[in-house]
């Protein structure tokens, strides 16, 4: 609840955020200041600025957020909530706040072994690309470039045919068609 003089507290919390955050649902609605500070201090502008903006739109909010649990553990969390207003001009979400901190984990492991692959890949001698299930590229070292007139056609989302009309077309000029034709099917 967001009152008229910007006091913001819990008006029910179910048992299960003492999973989350240490604090029992109780302590939380009691002081709703422990919720906040937990928050990380770098996110707390961004958190009250979309609260704000959501109390005065009525628009839902849907937000994750990185804090700290009453033992310092980093976790991240996502609340969502449809606001409404209240007879005194409170501002009331019914909401839901989850624990995602496995997802936010697991994210930064594939961005941690994404980046290992692009390390691996980007020292390959020879020239490397990875195509997705519908024939565009979505991976490719520096040194693949070196093999095409227009280096710069290698982008994400470039489809196979778009890749080779280019050197097919030089072939074809230079050889003909028998031999462009060879060229592609080889």
């Amino acid at each position: 609840v967001l009152a008229p003089d910007g006091t913001l507290s819990f008006t029910y919390v179910s048992p299960g955020r003492f999973d989350i955050l240490g604090y029992s649902a109780e302590e939380i609605m009691s002081d709703g200041r422990q919720m906040v500070d937990c928050l990380l201090p770098d996110f707390r502008d961004e958190y009250f600025s979309l609260i704000n903006d959501s109390a005065q739109n009525l628009t839902p909010l849907d937000i994750e957020l990185p804090l700290r649990d009453i033992a310092g553990t980093p976790r991240w969390v996502r609340a969502s909530g449809h606001p409404r207003r209240e007879k005194d001009c409170a501002i009331v979400w019914d909401g839901i706040i989850t624990d995602i901190t496995e997802q936010k984990r697991a994210e930064q492991r594939a961005r941690e072994a994404h980046q290992w692959l692009l390390a691996a890949i980007s020292v390959l001698p020879s020239g490397f690309m990875l195509w997705d299930q519908d024939d565009r590229l979505i991976l490719w070292n520096e040194q693949v470039k070196s093999y095409h007139l227009d280096p710069n056609i290698f982008r994400e989302g470039t489809s196979f045919e778009d890749l080779i009309a280019g050197p097919y077309g030089d072939v074809l000029r230079r050889e003909g068609e028998e031999e462009a034709t060879r060229w592609i099917t080889a």
